[in-house]
């Protein structure tokens, strides 16, 4: 029987050596991490654009469980300063062959925002829920926020924020009314929109609909009281043994000795003296 051994390693990424982030935005600084497989390389070079190794801009050599790392620094990124960085990753059974990854870093422009689309008015009926979508792009992201009346709109029970601008108002009344205004906001400027939100139906009628079933519960749990209080009573004056001509006993619910006076029994119509007893 032939043995035959097969190495393998474990990684905690889907690549040997990768460089990380792919993308950034205009202007900001940026730290490329360049990481390789630890159980098959042993150390980590940045070389610039000119191919010379680079020693100021570069972080401290980190050893995780998994992986080897080392991140260079860049000031202020753009499209043209971000080309050129290699990351050399040396193998580790043999130091003099080493594996080259270029860093492509896609620099993105930035934009103020922009609306998908605008909001328009809505009428809504009470206790439903409103829904309010506000799509917005820009670079880089914008922030999101909601104003009622002019007045930021906070996360409470009931009103929910998603990450995506949506704004969800569940069961509405009268005081949800009003102009709604979504606004998005990066470094480059913001954009708006805004609609006005008008409920429409009584809103005391849910109100009612509660009271009446509150009500009606505790009508029946009242009842129901009442019920199981007449039982017990029942059970502790067992009168209805006494009615009508026939003798019912029952041991499951007490036991035969303190059923006896209930026994329809005249001891004069049914014994005599045993003196008088022939066979």
């Amino acid at each position: 029987m032939a043995i035959i051994n097969l190495p393998f390693y474990v990684d905690d990424y889907p690549e040997e050596v990768a460089i990380e982030p792919q993308t950034a935005v205009e202007g900001d600084n940026v730290n490329l991490t360049c990481r390789a497989t630890r159980y098959l390389y042993t150390g980590l070079r940045w070389l610039d654009p000119k191919n010379e190794t680079i020693t100021t801009k570069v972080s401290n050599f980190q050893i995780n469980r998994h992986s080897i790392s080392m991140s260079l620094n860049l000031h202020s990124v753009s499209r043209n300063s971000s080309t050129g960085y290699q990351c050399l990753a040396f193998k580790l059974h043999n130091p003099r062959e080493f594996r080259v990854k270029t860093a492509a870093l896609v620099v993105e422009e930035r934009k103020r925002p922009w609306l998908s689309q605008n909001l328009t008015n809505q009428d809504v009926n009470s206790s439903s829920t409103l829904v309010l979508a506000c799509f917005a792009s820009g670079v880089p992201r914008p922030l999101i926020r909601w104003y009622k009346n002019d007045v930021e709109v906070e996360e409470s029970p009931g009103v929910t924020l998603e990450e995506d601008g949506t704004l969800i108002i569940e069961r509405v009344k009268k005081d949800d009314e009003g102009r709604y205004e979504c606004v998005a906001k990066n470094i480059e400027g913001l954009a708006k929109t805004s609609a006005v939100v008008t409920v429409l139906g009584v809103e005391g009628k849910s109100n009612i609909e509660v009271i009446i079933l509150v009500c009606t519960g505790a009508a029946a749990t009242f009842l129901w009281i009442m019920l199981i209080m007449f039982i017990r009573k029942l059970r502790k004056q067992p009168a209805h043994y006494k009615m009508g001509p026939s003798i019912i006993i029952d041991p499951e619910e007490y036991p035969l000795d303190e059923q006896n006076d209930l026994l329809q029994y005249d001891s004069s119509k049914w014994e005599f003296p045993r003196d008088r007893l022939r066979l």
